[in-house]
């Protein structure tokens, strides 16, 4: 029943009191019981990670997602609700490497990967709890005793399943992508992963020059701010509708190409360069360069190291030509797959490990992290910035020790590395509003460091006498505490393995449980089959019982018949026996006695004959009518139950059609009402058009009576100015003058 909800009303209150109602009743297993034997609507809850506590968009897609289920119980489904959780992923074994000091897979391999494993499970449910007491404060109804992990083998095994489903039907390949990777992790990342803990730091960024082939003086020049990528470099890209430039710097005497867009980001003012010639970005396409270096100068021999074009450059930073390392970049990949640079089959050519550091292909840096093997500080550094100013920041070249083709000569960074700083002036207000900062915590320390003083010799003050044995003391209480705190730690530990090995017990004995129980139950079935049948026996056997009465009735019938003729029989005989004996004087009596008895004789045992095979005919015929019945009543059975299966798949059809039926009713109800709204609506605006065109035509009759008006003055003023023309005309030919008519008139 539907209460009026009160004006004055405690939520808190009453949430709590609907909760408690539920729990008293449980009515969400009470729902399942009554819906068990619906069809089915299965839901697993999409897992959340059980490492970090519920937000925002964990309410709200669990809101829809308890709409969802609710509306399915209520058009006649039985919807298993089981609670997830997603025990895999990077989240988890962050906490634990964080937890545990683990660096890298080195760690992992020392530890062990079972202990490993066993760690991360340990804490996959620390906030089990606060999840399940917030999913339950929503109002939500979900199992959470019969939840899922995606820890556990079973799941595991299924998924592998489903994959090797795809495998076999052709759907899998083999392919490469470029995605986000964690050094730290040795992992790649999803989207949703890199974008968490995102801080931005500050690279070096570096303009690199690429000789042409077919002229060396000439170079292309493209900006950078992942200089640890040059190693990787394939192509350089330019965009086909731009205009790009040759132009030859002023300083060095070197000439470069470029985006002309991009001119005012490399020189400050057109006196520091010449510009000689100037055409589209197609021209570029197809042209060769000279590599940057030699560790995969081979690929040229399969279209690398040439100019592609790609609309993805645009002309708001660099200089208009992109570097491209296909294996670290989304649109490098792609470009270089469309221009046949790389194929999709070829081994990747990524000289960087999963730690972040150089391979052994890049022989001048191999084993160095990517961020720090080109330092930009000192005269021993990689490369060596001499000027911040954009136009004149030269880098200096590295070592190549001795490569071959090289004759252990210093090969050129790009020839020209230009380190850029923009945004100068911003970055020096920022400075100064930091120095001012630190000198406010400077003077704030300063007044720290003063009070600490005085504290310090008042208390030196009260312990001249010597040492008081207070640190000691204390020393040792500490040490005591810390000693505590490592068994306690200890034994946290043991008993959290042990815990952990107590769940995987428990989990075992759980799936025994099921499987016994799903045993039980169909052990329950085939008994419930066997009772029928044995009802049915029973049955059966009731009715030939009564029928072997009946037949026992009727031989005793017969047999006292039988009994009678023989009686008739006897005294027959002994009338004839008689009739003999008065006659006894006759020679032929003895063998007339002994035809009479074989006769009867003969007689008694044709009727026993004829009795015994009346007998079992009857007999044989019951035994036929029962197996002839017992038949029937096993095709009746299955009819029964083959008309119960049709009947209750009528009914779950009928219960889904009238379910159909009251949402399609409901949807005509809102298209009715929608439809008097709109009607009443447009009644409206019909009303309110009318009422508009009354006071039109209301206005338009008032302009007509005006205009009437006004032209009976018009009538009235012609007749008068008629009549004043005639007068005139009279005068003037009474004096005798004759004048032009006047004119407008």
């Amino acid at each position: 029943m539907v209460e009026r909800v009160p004006e004055s009303i405690s939520f808190p209150s009453e949430e709590e009191k609907i909760l408690q109602f539920w729990n008293e009743k449980d009515c969400f297993r009470e729902c399942l019981k009554q819906s068990k034997n619906r069809p089915r609507y299965t839901f697993y809850d999409g897992p959340p990670f059980a490492t970090g506590l519920p937000h925002y968009g964990h309410l709200l897609a669990g809101t829809i997602k308890d709409i969802v289920t609710r509306f399915a119980h209520q058009n006649g489904f039985h919807v298993d609700r089981r609670f997830g959780w997603d025990c895999h992923g990077l989240p988890v074994e962050y906490e634990i490497d964080k937890t545990l000091g683990i660096k890298g897979p080195d760690d992992v391999a020392k530890m062990g990967i079972a202990e490993y494993n066993k760690q991360c499970r340990n804490i996959v449910m620390r906030y089990s709890n606060e999840w399940e007491n917030s999913v339950r404060r929503m109002g939500r109804w979900i199992d959470f005793e019969n939840d899922y992990k995606t820890l556990y083998p079973w799941f595991m095994e299924t998924v592998w399943w489903v994959f090797k489903q795809l495998f076999d039907k052709g759907l899998v390949y083999r392919g490469v992508k470029v995605m986000p990777f964690s050094t730290a992790c040795n992992t790649p990342l999803s989207n949703f992963e890199s974008h968490q803990n995102y801080k931005d730091v500050q690279d070096p960024s570096v303009i690199v020059s690429f000789p042409l082939l077919e002229d060396e003086s000439v170079s292309l020049i493209a900006w950078t701010t992942t200089p640890w990528t040059l190693p990787s470099n394939l192509a350089l890209c330019v965009n086909a509708e731009f205009q790009y430039v040759k132009v030859k710097d002023n300083a060095t005497e070197k000439t470069y190409i470029m985006m002309e867009a991009r001119l005012g980001a490399l020189f400050k003012s057109e006196g520091e360069y010449t510009l000689l010639d100037k055409f589209p970005g197609k021209v570029l396409k197809g042209k060769k360069y000279k590599p940057l270096f030699p560790y995969f100068a081979e690929c040229g021999e399969s279209g690398a190291f040439q100019v592609v074009t790609d609309n993805y450059v645009r002309e708001e930073e660099g200089t208009g030509v992109v570097h491209q390392a296909p294996y670290f970049g989304a649109d490098d990949f792609r470009v270089c797959m469309e221009y046949n640079i790389i194929q999709r089959d070829q081994v990747p050519i990524c000289p960087v490990d999963a730690s972040g550091c150089f391979t052994a292909e890049v022989v001048d840096f191999a084993g160095q992290y990517v961020k720090r093997s080109l330092q930009v500080s000192g005269s021993n550094s990689r490369v060596r910035v001499q000027s911040p100013s954009p136009s004149r920041c030269r880098g200096s070249s590295y070592d190549s020790r001795g490569r071959s083709g090289f004759q252990g000569q210093a090969v050129e960074l790009a020839t020209e590395m230009h380190q850029q700083h923009a945004n100068e002036k911003e970055e020096m207000q920022e400075l100064n509003v930091r120095f001012a900062g630190y000198i406010d915590k400077v003077q704030a320390l300063e007044q720290r460091n003063a009070a600490l003083q005085a504290e310090l010799a008042s208390l030196q003050s009260r312990y001249k006498g010597g040492p008081t044995g207070i640190g000691e003391e204390y020393e040792l209480r500490f040490k005591e505490v810390r000693e505590l705190i490592e068994s306690l730690t200890n034994e946290k530990g043991a008993a959290d393995i042990e815990r952990g090995y107590i769940e995987e017990e428990v989990e075992v004995w759980r799936l025994k449980l099921e499987e016994e129980l799903a045993l039980k139950e169909e052990a329950e079935m085939i008994l419930r089959e066997f009772r029928q049948d044995v009802d049915n026996a029973t049955l059966q056997k009731a009715e030939l019982e009564k029928r072997v009465e009946q037949l026992v009735a009727e031989i005793e019938f017969l047999k006292k018949l039988h009994d009678e003729e023989v009686a008739d029989l006897m005294k027959q005989i002994e009338d004839s026996k008689v009739t003999v004996e008065l006659d006894g004087d006759r020679p032929d009596l003895a063998a007339y006695l002994r035809n009479m008895r074989a006769e009867i004789e003969s007689v008694a045992a044709r009727n026993v004959q004829e009795a015994e095979k009346w007998y079992k005919g009857k007999f044989d015929t019951l035994k036929e009518h029962a197996s002839k019945h017992e038949d029937q009543m096993k095709t009746m059975k299955d009819d029964i139950i083959t008309f119960s299966n049709q009947v209750t798949e009528l009914q779950n059809q009928i219960d889904g059609v009238r379910a159909r039926n009251a949402s399609l009713e409901q949807q005509l109800d809102d298209m009715e009402m929608a439809h008097m709204d709109k009607v009443n609506a447009l009644e409206a605006v019909i009303a309110q058009l009318e009422a508009q065109l009354c006071e039109t035509k209301l206005e338009m009759t008032k302009y007509l009576q005006d205009y009437q008006d006004l032209l009976h003055i018009k009538l009235r003023l012609d007749a008068e100015i008629a009549t004043y023309r005639k007068l005139l005309e009279g005068e003037e030919q009474r004096l005798g003058l004759k004048a032009d008519p006047p004119a407008g008139i």
